[in-house]
Protein backbone atom coordinates (compact mmCIF):
# COMPACT_ATOMS: atom_id res chain seq x y z
CA UNK A 1 0.00 0.00 0.00
CA UNK A 2 2.88 2.37 0.80
CA UNK A 3 4.28 1.74 -2.66
CA UNK A 4 1.00 2.73 -4.32
CA UNK A 5 0.79 5.94 -2.29
CA UNK A 6 4.33 6.94 -3.20
CA UNK A 7 3.75 6.16 -6.88
CA UNK A 8 0.78 8.54 -6.79
CA UNK A 9 2.86 11.23 -5.08
CA UNK A 10 5.68 10.84 -7.58
CA UNK A 11 3.27 11.07 -10.52
CA UNK A 12 1.64 14.24 -9.17
CA UNK A 13 4.97 15.90 -8.43
CA UNK A 14 6.31 14.97 -11.86
CA UNK A 15 3.24 16.40 -13.57
CA UNK A 16 3.47 19.56 -11.42
CA UNK A 17 7.09 20.02 -12.37
CA UNK A 18 6.40 19.46 -16.05
CA UNK A 19 3.61 22.06 -16.07
CA UNK A 20 5.74 24.57 -14.16
CA UNK A 21 8.71 24.02 -16.45
CA UNK A 22 6.48 24.54 -19.50
CA UNK A 23 5.03 27.79 -18.16
CA UNK A 24 8.48 29.02 -17.18
CA UNK A 25 10.30 28.11 -20.40
CA UNK A 26 7.77 29.44 -22.88
CA UNK A 27 6.20 32.31 -21.01
CA UNK A 28 7.77 33.56 -17.79
CA UNK A 29 11.34 33.50 -19.14
CA UNK A 30 10.20 35.47 -22.18
CA UNK A 31 8.02 38.07 -20.52
CA UNK A 32 9.74 38.53 -17.16
CA UNK A 33 13.02 40.43 -17.26
CA UNK A 34 13.16 40.70 -13.48
CA UNK A 35 15.10 37.82 -11.95
CA UNK A 36 12.99 38.01 -8.80
CA UNK A 37 9.90 36.95 -10.78
CA UNK A 38 11.69 33.81 -11.96
CA UNK A 39 12.87 33.00 -8.44
CA UNK A 40 9.35 33.48 -7.06
CA UNK A 41 7.96 31.14 -9.72
CA UNK A 42 10.23 28.26 -8.67
CA UNK A 43 9.95 29.08 -4.97
CA UNK A 44 6.17 28.80 -5.13
CA UNK A 45 6.52 25.50 -6.98
CA UNK A 46 8.88 24.19 -4.30
CA UNK A 47 6.45 25.21 -1.54
CA UNK A 48 3.61 23.39 -3.31
CA UNK A 49 5.70 20.21 -3.63
CA UNK A 50 6.69 20.34 0.03
CA UNK A 51 3.12 20.94 1.22
CA UNK A 52 1.80 18.21 -1.05
CA UNK A 53 4.19 15.64 0.43
CA UNK A 54 3.45 16.92 3.94
CA UNK A 55 -0.31 16.57 3.40
CA UNK A 56 0.03 13.03 2.10
CA UNK A 57 2.32 12.14 4.99
CA UNK A 58 -0.18 13.56 7.47
CA UNK A 59 -3.13 11.69 6.00
CA UNK A 60 -1.45 8.32 5.49
CA UNK A 61 1.10 8.03 8.30
CA UNK A 62 1.23 8.49 12.05
CA UNK A 63 2.99 11.26 13.91
CA UNK A 64 1.73 14.14 11.76
CA UNK A 65 -1.70 15.66 12.38
CA UNK A 66 -3.42 17.31 9.45
CA UNK A 67 -6.84 18.75 10.11
CA UNK A 68 -9.59 18.26 7.50
CA UNK A 69 -9.74 22.04 7.16
CA UNK A 70 -6.03 22.39 6.36
CA UNK A 71 -6.11 19.46 3.93
CA UNK A 72 -9.14 20.80 2.06
CA UNK A 73 -7.80 24.35 1.91
CA UNK A 74 -4.51 23.20 0.44
CA UNK A 75 -6.06 20.79 -2.06
CA UNK A 76 -8.56 23.48 -3.09
CA UNK A 77 -5.72 25.88 -3.91
CA UNK A 78 -3.80 23.09 -5.62
CA UNK A 79 -6.83 22.28 -7.76
CA UNK A 80 -7.26 25.90 -8.85
CA UNK A 81 -3.58 26.42 -9.62
CA UNK A 82 -2.28 23.23 -11.18
CA UNK A 83 -5.21 21.72 -13.02
CA UNK A 84 -5.83 24.77 -15.27
CA UNK A 85 -2.07 25.16 -15.71
CA UNK A 86 -1.65 21.54 -16.81
CA UNK A 87 -4.63 21.76 -19.16
CA UNK A 88 -3.24 24.95 -20.70
CA UNK A 89 0.03 23.12 -21.33
CA UNK A 90 -1.72 20.23 -23.07
CA UNK A 91 -3.97 22.39 -25.24
CA UNK A 92 -1.24 24.80 -26.40
CA UNK A 93 1.38 22.21 -27.33
CA UNK A 94 0.13 22.12 -30.99
CA UNK A 95 1.33 25.74 -31.34
CA UNK A 96 4.92 24.48 -31.34
CA UNK A 97 4.25 22.28 -34.36
CA UNK A 98 3.44 25.23 -36.60
CA UNK A 99 5.21 28.40 -37.70
CA UNK A 100 2.00 30.15 -38.70
CA UNK A 101 1.45 33.12 -36.42
CA UNK A 102 -2.35 33.14 -36.75
CA UNK A 103 -2.52 29.44 -35.94
CA UNK A 104 -0.33 29.92 -32.88
CA UNK A 105 -2.45 32.82 -31.68
CA UNK A 106 -5.63 30.78 -32.16
CA UNK A 107 -4.18 27.86 -30.20
CA UNK A 108 -3.15 30.14 -27.33
CA UNK A 109 -6.58 31.78 -27.21
CA UNK A 110 -8.29 28.38 -27.25
CA UNK A 111 -5.98 27.06 -24.52
CA UNK A 112 -6.69 30.11 -22.39
CA UNK A 113 -10.44 29.67 -22.90
CA UNK A 114 -10.36 25.99 -21.91
CA UNK A 115 -8.22 26.73 -18.85
CA UNK A 116 -10.57 29.53 -17.75
CA UNK A 117 -13.58 27.26 -18.24
CA UNK A 118 -11.88 24.56 -16.21
CA UNK A 119 -11.03 27.06 -13.47
CA UNK A 120 -14.70 28.04 -13.16
CA UNK A 121 -15.72 24.35 -13.16
CA UNK A 122 -13.21 23.60 -10.40
CA UNK A 123 -14.56 26.49 -8.34
CA UNK A 124 -18.09 25.13 -8.72
CA UNK A 125 -17.10 21.52 -8.00
CA UNK A 126 -15.12 22.51 -4.91
CA UNK A 127 -17.94 24.60 -3.44
CA UNK A 128 -21.48 23.79 -4.59
CA UNK A 129 -20.73 20.52 -6.40
CA UNK A 130 -19.33 18.67 -3.39
CA UNK A 131 -22.05 19.74 -0.97
CA UNK A 132 -25.33 19.74 -2.94
CA UNK A 133 -27.04 16.44 -2.11
CA UNK A 134 -28.86 14.66 -4.94
CA UNK A 135 -31.66 12.18 -4.24
CA UNK A 136 -32.18 9.48 -6.87
CA UNK A 137 -35.22 7.20 -6.91
CA UNK A 138 -35.30 3.87 -8.75
CA UNK A 139 -37.45 0.73 -8.78
CA UNK A 140 -36.32 -2.91 -8.88
CA UNK A 141 -38.71 -5.55 -10.23
CA UNK A 142 -38.64 -9.25 -9.46
CA UNK A 143 -40.92 -12.30 -9.53
CA UNK A 144 -39.06 -13.62 -6.48
CA UNK A 145 -40.01 -10.72 -4.26
CA UNK A 146 -42.81 -11.75 -1.86
CA UNK A 147 -45.99 -9.75 -2.36
CA UNK A 148 -45.73 -8.67 1.27
CA UNK A 149 -42.58 -6.72 0.33
CA UNK A 150 -44.04 -5.00 -2.72
CA UNK A 151 -43.30 -1.28 -2.27
CA UNK A 152 -40.52 -1.95 0.24
CA UNK A 153 -38.28 1.15 0.41
CA UNK A 154 -34.51 1.06 0.86
CA UNK A 155 -32.33 4.08 1.47
CA UNK A 156 -28.87 3.41 0.08
CA UNK A 157 -25.80 5.62 0.48
CA UNK A 158 -22.07 5.08 0.58
CA UNK A 159 -18.53 6.46 1.02
CA UNK A 160 -18.84 9.28 3.54
CA UNK A 161 -15.06 9.46 4.27
CA UNK A 162 -15.60 11.29 7.55
CA UNK A 163 -11.94 12.22 7.93
CA UNK A 164 -12.27 14.62 5.01
CA UNK A 165 -15.38 16.45 6.24
CA UNK A 166 -15.17 19.85 7.88
CA UNK A 167 -18.53 19.47 9.60
CA UNK A 168 -21.71 17.41 9.64
CA UNK A 169 -23.76 19.54 7.22
CA UNK A 170 -23.94 16.91 4.48
CA UNK A 171 -24.88 14.25 7.02
CA UNK A 172 -27.63 16.51 8.34
CA UNK A 173 -28.96 16.86 4.79
CA UNK A 174 -29.11 13.07 4.50
CA UNK A 175 -31.04 12.83 7.77
CA UNK A 176 -33.51 15.49 6.64
CA UNK A 177 -34.17 13.59 3.41
CA UNK A 178 -34.62 10.31 5.29
CA UNK A 179 -37.26 11.92 7.48
CA UNK A 180 -39.17 12.87 4.33
CA UNK A 181 -38.69 9.57 2.46
CA UNK A 182 -39.45 7.35 5.49
CA UNK A 183 -37.65 4.18 4.29
CA UNK A 184 -38.21 0.68 5.67
CA UNK A 185 -34.47 0.06 5.91
CA UNK A 186 -31.23 2.03 5.56
CA UNK A 187 -28.15 0.49 3.95
CA UNK A 188 -24.67 1.99 3.92
CA UNK A 189 -22.19 0.25 1.63
CA UNK A 190 -18.87 1.11 3.27
CA UNK A 191 -16.09 3.68 3.72
CA UNK A 192 -17.36 5.56 6.73
CA UNK A 193 -13.71 6.19 7.58
CA UNK A 194 -11.04 7.81 5.42
CA UNK A 195 -7.83 6.81 7.20
CA UNK A 196 -8.52 5.71 10.79
CA UNK A 197 -11.37 5.16 13.22
CA UNK A 198 -10.52 8.19 15.38
CA UNK A 199 -12.16 10.34 12.68
CA UNK A 200 -15.67 9.08 13.51
CA UNK A 201 -16.13 10.06 17.15
CA UNK A 202 -17.04 13.71 16.65
CA UNK A 203 -19.86 12.52 14.36
CA UNK A 204 -21.20 9.90 16.77
CA UNK A 205 -24.20 11.88 17.97
CA UNK A 206 -25.57 12.65 14.52
CA UNK A 207 -24.88 9.17 13.10
CA UNK A 208 -26.79 7.67 16.03
CA UNK A 209 -29.87 9.57 14.80
CA UNK A 210 -30.17 7.31 11.72
CA UNK A 211 -33.19 5.07 12.23
CA UNK A 212 -35.49 2.91 10.13
CA UNK A 213 -38.14 0.33 11.12
CA UNK A 214 -36.00 -2.59 9.92
CA UNK A 215 -32.67 -1.11 11.02
CA UNK A 216 -29.51 0.43 9.60
CA UNK A 217 -27.13 -2.05 7.96
CA UNK A 218 -23.53 -1.50 6.94
CA UNK A 219 -20.34 -3.23 5.78
CA UNK A 220 -16.66 -2.32 5.76
CA UNK A 221 -15.16 -0.56 2.75
CA UNK A 222 -11.50 -0.55 1.76
CA UNK A 223 -10.77 2.62 3.79
CA UNK A 224 -12.43 1.30 6.94
CA UNK A 225 -9.67 -1.19 7.78
CA UNK A 226 -6.93 1.41 8.23
CA UNK A 227 -4.88 -0.06 5.37
CA UNK A 228 -3.97 3.46 4.17
CA UNK A 229 -2.38 4.44 7.47
CA UNK A 230 1.08 3.59 8.77
CA UNK A 231 0.46 1.93 12.13
CA UNK A 232 3.19 1.70 14.75
CA UNK A 233 2.32 -1.91 15.65
CA UNK A 234 0.09 -4.74 14.49
CA UNK A 235 -1.88 -4.34 17.72
CA UNK A 236 -2.67 -0.71 16.82
CA UNK A 237 -3.90 -1.84 13.41
CA UNK A 238 -6.11 -4.51 14.92
CA UNK A 239 -7.48 -2.16 17.58
CA UNK A 240 -8.40 0.39 14.91
CA UNK A 241 -10.80 -2.12 13.36
CA UNK A 242 -12.13 -3.26 16.72
CA UNK A 243 -12.82 0.36 17.62
CA UNK A 244 -14.86 0.83 14.45
CA UNK A 245 -16.87 -2.31 15.15
CA UNK A 246 -17.56 -1.05 18.67
CA UNK A 247 -18.53 2.34 17.27
CA UNK A 248 -21.16 0.76 15.02
CA UNK A 249 -22.60 -1.07 18.02
CA UNK A 250 -22.78 2.17 19.96
CA UNK A 251 -24.76 3.95 17.22
CA UNK A 252 -26.95 0.86 16.56
CA UNK A 253 -25.84 0.27 12.99
CA UNK A 254 -25.75 -3.45 12.18
CA UNK A 255 -22.34 -4.38 10.75
CA UNK A 256 -22.34 -7.47 8.54
CA UNK A 257 -18.90 -9.07 8.30
CA UNK A 258 -19.52 -11.92 5.86
CA UNK A 259 -22.89 -12.44 7.53
CA UNK A 260 -26.58 -12.36 6.72
CA UNK A 261 -29.75 -11.13 8.41
CA UNK A 262 -33.42 -11.60 7.57
CA UNK A 263 -36.29 -9.14 7.33
CA UNK A 264 -39.73 -10.64 7.96
CA UNK A 265 -43.22 -9.71 6.87
CA UNK A 266 -45.53 -12.34 8.28
CA UNK A 267 -44.39 -15.77 7.08
CA UNK A 268 -42.24 -14.28 4.28
CA UNK A 269 -38.70 -12.92 4.47
CA UNK A 270 -35.93 -11.35 2.42
CA UNK A 271 -32.21 -11.80 3.08
CA UNK A 272 -29.71 -9.00 3.71
CA UNK A 273 -26.20 -10.30 2.98
CA UNK A 274 -23.10 -8.30 3.82
CA UNK A 275 -19.55 -9.13 2.77
CA UNK A 276 -16.35 -7.50 3.89
CA UNK A 277 -14.41 -5.54 1.31
CA UNK A 278 -13.49 -7.53 -1.77
CA UNK A 279 -10.40 -5.69 -2.92
CA UNK A 280 -8.45 -5.83 -6.13
CA UNK A 281 -4.62 -5.86 -6.12
CA UNK A 282 -2.92 -4.29 -4.26
CA UNK A 283 -5.90 -4.15 -1.86
CA UNK A 284 -6.59 -7.16 0.38
CA UNK A 285 -9.62 -9.38 -0.21
CA UNK A 286 -11.54 -9.82 3.02
CA UNK A 287 -14.90 -10.67 1.43
CA UNK A 288 -16.18 -14.24 1.75
CA UNK A 289 -19.45 -14.62 -0.14
CA UNK A 290 -19.71 -18.34 0.56
CA UNK A 291 -19.54 -17.76 4.31
CA UNK A 292 -21.95 -14.84 4.13
CA UNK A 293 -24.63 -16.89 2.35
CA UNK A 294 -24.30 -20.23 4.13
CA UNK A 295 -27.50 -19.74 6.17
CA UNK A 296 -29.55 -17.97 3.48
CA UNK A 297 -32.69 -19.82 2.29
CA UNK A 298 -32.60 -20.57 -1.43
CA UNK A 299 -36.10 -19.21 -2.03
CA UNK A 300 -35.44 -15.80 -0.42
CA UNK A 301 -35.18 -12.56 -2.36
CA UNK A 302 -31.53 -11.69 -1.69
CA UNK A 303 -29.91 -8.29 -1.25
CA UNK A 304 -26.11 -8.24 -1.19
CA UNK A 305 -24.12 -5.34 0.25
CA UNK A 306 -20.64 -5.34 -1.28
CA UNK A 307 -18.42 -2.28 -1.42
CA UNK A 308 -16.66 -2.85 -4.75
CA UNK A 309 -18.97 -3.32 -7.78
CA UNK A 310 -16.30 -5.40 -9.52
CA UNK A 311 -17.00 -8.08 -6.91
CA UNK A 312 -20.49 -8.41 -8.41
CA UNK A 313 -18.96 -9.19 -11.79
CA UNK A 314 -16.37 -11.60 -10.41
CA UNK A 315 -18.47 -13.68 -8.02
CA UNK A 316 -22.16 -12.80 -8.25
CA UNK A 317 -23.42 -12.11 -11.78
CA UNK A 318 -24.47 -15.36 -13.45
CA UNK A 319 -22.87 -17.40 -10.65
CA UNK A 320 -25.44 -16.92 -7.85
CA UNK A 321 -29.15 -16.27 -7.43
CA UNK A 322 -28.58 -12.93 -5.65
CA UNK A 323 -31.26 -10.55 -6.89
CA UNK A 324 -29.91 -7.12 -5.94
CA UNK A 325 -26.44 -5.88 -5.03
CA UNK A 326 -25.72 -2.50 -3.45
CA UNK A 327 -22.23 -1.05 -3.93
CA UNK A 328 -20.25 2.17 -3.79
CA UNK A 329 -16.48 2.70 -3.99
CA UNK A 330 -16.24 4.34 -7.44
CA UNK A 331 -17.32 7.88 -6.42
CA UNK A 332 -18.04 8.26 -10.13
CA UNK A 333 -14.43 9.48 -9.98
CA UNK A 334 -16.16 12.65 -8.64
CA UNK A 335 -16.46 13.71 -12.28
CA UNK A 336 -19.23 12.92 -14.78
CA UNK A 337 -20.82 14.53 -17.86
CA UNK A 338 -23.95 14.15 -19.94
CA UNK A 339 -22.75 13.52 -23.48
CA UNK A 340 -25.50 13.32 -26.12
CA UNK A 341 -27.93 12.00 -23.54
CA UNK A 342 -25.49 9.47 -22.10
CA UNK A 343 -23.78 9.90 -18.76
CA UNK A 344 -20.02 9.39 -19.00
CA UNK A 345 -17.22 9.40 -16.44
CA UNK A 346 -13.53 8.49 -16.27
CA UNK A 347 -14.70 5.93 -13.69
CA UNK A 348 -15.80 3.76 -16.63
CA UNK A 349 -12.12 3.16 -17.48
CA UNK A 350 -11.79 1.09 -14.31
CA UNK A 351 -15.33 0.02 -13.46
CA UNK A 352 -17.80 -1.43 -15.95
CA UNK A 353 -20.60 -0.58 -13.53
CA UNK A 354 -19.67 2.72 -11.94
CA UNK A 355 -22.87 4.62 -11.14
CA UNK A 356 -26.61 4.00 -11.09
CA UNK A 357 -28.84 0.98 -11.61
CA UNK A 358 -27.87 -1.92 -13.88
CA UNK A 359 -29.98 -4.98 -14.77
CA UNK A 360 -28.34 -8.00 -16.37
CA UNK A 361 -30.76 -10.86 -17.03
CA UNK A 362 -32.82 -10.07 -13.96
CA UNK A 363 -29.89 -9.53 -11.58
CA UNK A 364 -29.58 -5.94 -10.42
CA UNK A 365 -26.77 -3.85 -9.02
CA UNK A 366 -27.00 -0.27 -7.82
CA UNK A 367 -23.72 1.61 -7.58
CA UNK A 368 -24.02 4.66 -5.35
CA UNK A 369 -21.52 7.41 -6.18
CA UNK A 370 -20.97 8.30 -2.56
CA UNK A 371 -21.21 11.24 -0.22
CA UNK A 372 -17.64 12.33 0.51
CA UNK A 373 -14.48 12.58 -1.54
CA UNK A 374 -10.90 11.40 -1.77
CA UNK A 375 -7.82 13.44 -2.69
CA UNK A 376 -9.60 16.56 -4.03
CA UNK A 377 -12.50 18.27 -2.19
CA UNK A 378 -14.35 18.36 -5.48
CA UNK A 379 -17.36 16.89 -7.29
CA UNK A 380 -18.49 17.92 -10.75
CA UNK A 381 -21.45 16.15 -12.35
CA UNK A 382 -21.28 13.50 -9.62
CA UNK A 383 -22.81 15.15 -6.54
CA UNK A 384 -23.20 13.49 -3.15
CA UNK A 385 -25.87 10.85 -3.68
CA UNK A 386 -28.69 9.43 -1.61
CA UNK A 387 -30.76 6.72 -3.29
CA UNK A 388 -34.29 5.51 -2.61
CA UNK A 389 -34.75 2.01 -4.04
CA UNK A 390 -38.30 0.63 -4.15
CA UNK A 391 -38.76 -3.13 -4.53
CA UNK A 392 -41.62 -4.29 -6.74
CA UNK A 393 -43.24 -7.67 -7.21
CA UNK A 394 -44.12 -8.10 -10.89
CA UNK A 395 -47.39 -9.87 -10.12
CA UNK A 396 -48.53 -7.11 -7.79
CA UNK A 397 -48.27 -4.41 -10.45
Amino acid sequence: MDRLIWINIFFIIFFNGLADWYIYKYFIRKIAENRAVKIIHWAVDAVFVFLLMYMFAGVYSNGIHISPEAYQDFMFIYLLVYVPKAVYMVFTLPAFLSRKRNFKRGVYIFGTFVSALLLVSCLYGATIGKSKLKVNQVEVYSDKLPVEFDGYNIIHFSDIHLGNLRNDKIIRKILDEIEVLRPDIIIFSGDLVHSRTSEVYKFQEILAEFHAPDGVYTILGNHDYGDYYRWATADDYRKNREDLEDFYKNINWILLNNESEFIHRGAESISIIGVENWGEPPFPQYGDLKKATENVPEEDFKILITHNPNHWIAEVLGKTDIDLALSGHTHGMQLAFNFFGKRVSPASLRYKFWGGLYNIDGQYIYVNEGIGFVLFPFRLGSPPELTLITLRNNEAI
